[in-house]
């Protein structure tokens, strides 16, 4: 017996076990990711030619039927399942970030989930494949649950190997109080009602026998998850033949891998009527005849029931003049009746026809509770035959030669295995600024953006890919309640590339609302630009103001109508508006979102809104600090967002609305590009200019925007611009040099001033 990190050598009974269960507990106060890193660290221990994976070869080749390049075959899989980029990626795709085990995060559908271990887990495991214990195992262990494992008679030191390979590295005592395995003779109703009695859930693999034992008598609270007796069969027709000549090859290791011991190995292989059996018959032969690894040892018992099989296939022959294949290492046969019928295993595969995919649903449906696996190779109505098929029981879909090779993340016996060690726990409420001050960093896949901060100056922002992905969520979700929907075609004009957040937001969130795409960007030319606008005709267009007004002054004659247009990264003007719906028809002007790259997405708008209101997204908290927008967010777990200073004057209506009044310090906001009224003073003092200035905005009278910059004494234009655009690697990575040159003029002129005032404005915005 293995208790919670203790070896104990005497026979349990039900007293022993009684105590146990009295005296096992467990607190929950390591991370997930120190229990990953712990298992992590356990399959370093077992790559192949380790000494621990050659003792494990050693005692198993006694222990179990097995031929050793199959027992070798085995182990070298299991290093893999323990990997943590593996296990990570295995609970994100079963059941959601990992990071749920420790704490409540944001769920795109529901707001905010924590994952609750289920507490004590029995395992009750199978002996036929050795590793089904080790992955019962892990997935109590990265659940946080508290796992009593119950082992097979046939299978006892490869767990004690593993159990002392996890102690080897497990120096913190992190894993070894999560589990106890014991063993007892199958049928014990004394031990066995003890733990139905104290265990939260029991996990049953193995026979029908074993399962119903468990089911009988079972507490209201206390699940069973069985996972019994299963039979696995492959489906085919000639067509499929005539274009996969290898199926033959994947059909002899979906039958000879393990020795048919796995539930999704093939015992039955149904053909279509225009199959030709003694041709199949002869071709699969060679392939059984080639597979690399030799069939392990036959028991007694075992021979006999292949023995029951050859007189069968005496029958069949007499009937059908279709002759079976026998060998030492396989048994190949065709029967006439069209019934589901469990082989004898080692390696023996039961040829059977079938008329219609119909047919064959009809009759498997009689066994529903007993299928699992299908290798599938019909060629024509694919779709048709898998959905009938699917309503037969059948609960996974393989190639041939796929069988035994399962997808991390897929579905097991018609459900998500590790998603039965929790609980989905609802936090219907927001964590405190407090809170999120204390959240651990993910381990996640990252991306990280380029953005010009608040001041202009260029940084980099952090995301997990799981936040990126909740933020396309919330802005999928303000899309929608603006109109979008799988029937509406959308460009996407935000400029794409260097490391921009905006393209790559707009169009993951667009993905969510199902609607048609065109994502163009906004460096793409404008004849292109207006190209595609005229032939797709999109009644939504997503871009920066500056951009989608210079398309709309080239655009005049084009007769483009777009009925919405969403904008942001810049303010938009009621000037631009007027040039905008002239040129190109908009109706509707509507804000994608207030965000910035370093804060994520803060709010919306809905039609609720006035001009400049905006709603905070759920788990965004303002506050205001002589008059400026202070933000603290939970969205963002690894650059944490605590009264993070935007730059943005607000009015505040209450605690989920408030009005954007402009910037604080403003930016200029041209070309697509953000410039500082600080860079332009430093690229005039790096001329030794050291007197004021100012800096007016305007229209030109060809409708492009320009910078006119007045000064008291005259300074070099050229050597101005050369100077800016090295300050300022906005302009620098947005405009091209050239452009910069023709709308940028320095002017020794009289500055504006307020009439009532008479204060001068270092910036004046005339668009």
């Amino acid at each position: 017996m293995f208790v919670q990190g203790k070896w104990i050598d005497h026979e349990i009974n039900e007293d022993i076990v009684r105590d146990i269960l009295l005296t096992s507990s467990i607190t929950n106060d390591h991370s997930i990711f120190e229990i990953i890193d712990v298992l992590d660290l356990t399959s370093k221990l077992w790559c192949s030619g380790s000494d621990l994976y050659n003792e494990a070869v050693k005692l198993l080749e006694k222990e179990l039927s097995f031929d050793i390049e199959m027992i070798k075959t085995t182990l070298d899989i299991l290093p893999e399942i323990l990997k943590k980029d593996f296990l990570i990626e295995r609970f994100s795709l079963e059941i959601g970030s990992p990071q749920g085990m420790d704490r409540p995060i944001l769920d795109e559908n529901t707001g905010r989930v924590l994952f609750s271990p289920k507490g004590k887990v029995l395992h009750v495991t199978a002996g036929n494949v050795f590793l089904g214990f080790v992955d019962s195992l892990i997935m109590g262990l990265i659940t946080k649950n508290l796992s009593f494992i119950k082992l097979s008679s046939s299978n006892l030191k490869f767990p004690k190997l593993f159990l002392q390979s996890i102690e080897t590295v497990d120096v913190n005592k992190i894993l070894l109080p999560r589990i106890v395995c014991l063993t007892w003779k199958g049928g014990d109703k004394g031990i066995e009602n003890q733990f139905k009695k104290s265990m939260d859930m029991i996990i049953a693999w193995g026979g029908e026998e074993m399962v119903s034992s468990y089911k009988k008598e079972l507490p209201l609270d206390t699940k069973l998850i069985d996972h019994g007796p299963k039979i696995s069969i492959g489906v085919l027709d000639q067509t499929y033949i005539d274009n996969n000549p290898d199926v033959y090859d994947g059909i002899a290791k979906d039958v000879s891998q393990w020795d048919q011991a796995a539930c999704a190995n093939m015992q039955n292989l149904f053909i279509a009527d225009d199959v030709e059996v003694k041709s199949l018959l002869e071709e699969l032969s060679k392939s059984f005849e080639k597979y690399p690894i030799k069939r392990g040892r036959v028991s007694k018992d075992e021979a006999v029931e292949i023995l029951k099989e050859k007189s069968k296939a005496n029958m069949t022959e007499f009937k059908t003049q279709v002759s079976s294949i026998s060998s030492d290492e396989y048994f190949i046969r065709f029967d006439d009746k069209k019934v589901l019928t469990p082989s004898a295993l080692n390696r023996t595969l039961i040829i059977k026809k079938f008329s219609s995919i119909s047919e064959l649903t009809k009759m498997l449906s009689t066994f529903k509770f007993y299928m699992q696996t299908c290798a599938f190779g019909i060629s024509q109505d694919v779709t048709t035959a898998l959905s009938k098929l699917s309503t037969s029981g059948i609960k996974r879909f393989t190639k041939f030669g796929q069988m035994l090779e399962g997808i991390n993340g897929a579905a097991h016996d018609g459900q998500y295995a590790l998603s039965n060690f929790v609980n989905i726990v609802s936090v219907e409420f927001q964590a405190s600024k407090e809170e999120l001050v204390e959240n651990k960093p993910s381990n996640f896949g990252k991306v990280r953006f380029a953005t010009g901060g608040t001041t202009g100056n260029p940084k980099f922002s952090l995301y997990t890919n799981q936040e990126f992905d909740f933020i396309s969520t919330l802005l999928s979700k303000s899309f929608k309640l603006r109109g979008i929907n799988h029937t509406d075609t959308v460009a996407n004009l935000f400029v794409a590339g260097n490391m921009w957040s905006s393209f790559i937001a707009v169009y993951k969130a667009l993905e969510k609302t199902d609607a048609t795409q065109l994502p163009i960007g906004g460096g793409a030319s404008t004849e292109d630009i207006i190209s595609y606008l005229k032939r797709f005709k999109p009644r939504f267009v997503f871009g920066i103001p500056s951009l989608i007004y210079e398309l709309a002054v080239n655009a005049k004659e084009e007769n483009i109508q777009i009925e919405n247009f969403f904008y942001a990264g810049e303010q938009l003007l009621e000037s631009q508006k007027k040039t905008i719906s002239e040129s190109l028809g908009v109706e509707n002007y509507y804000s994608a979102c207030y965000a910035c790259v370093d804060t994520g997405p803060i709010a919306y708008q809905d039609e609720t809104c006035s001009e400049g209101e905006h709603i905070l997204f759920d788990g965004v908290y303002l506050s205001e600090k002589d008059g400026e927008a202070y933000i603290t967010s939970s969205i963002k777990e690894v650059d944490k967002i605590i009264d993070y200073p935007t730059g943005d004057l607000v009015e505040i209506i209450n605690d989920k609305r408030f009005i954007l009044k402009g910037r604080k310090n403003p930016l200029i906001l041209i070309w697509g590009a953000r410039i500082t009224v600080a860079q332009i003073q430093e690229s005039l003092e790096s001329l030794g200019y050291f007197k004021p200035f100012q800096i007016i905005i305007k229209k030109n009278d060809k409708e492009v925007e320009v910078l006119e910059i007045r000064l008291e004494i005259p300074v070099d234009p050229v050597s101005f611009t050369d100077t800016l655009v090295k300050v300022c690697p906005d302009v620098r990575q947005t405009v091209d040099k050239k452009i910069i040159k023709e709308r940028i003029s320095l002017e020794r002129r009289d500055f504006e001033h307020n009439a009532r005032t008479k204060k001068t404005k270092v910036l004046i915005d005339k668009r």
